[in-house]
């Protein structure tokens, strides 16, 4: 009676750790992947910083011209 409630509790617990790890596996995988979106992310902040920075310089000139 105890011998098959102890197979189905055993193969529970093999099939959530296979589980786990696969899921582990794919947190580590998307955890690299999105290294390069943060790069991207960097250039994009890089890029609307230099366009700020021209922005700004071709608005004082226009101020001073009156």
């Amino acid at each position: 009676m105890h011998r098959p409630m102890e197979q189905h509790a055993a193969e529970a617990v093999s099939t959530s750790v296979a589980l786990g790890t696969t899921f582990i596996a794919r947190c580590e995988q998307m955890d690299a992947e999105m290294a390069k979106v943060e790069e991207l992310a960097e250039q994009v902040r890089q890029v609307k910083d230099s366009l700020g920075l021209l922005e700004a310089s071709l608005i004082r000139p226009a101020i001073g011209v009156t």
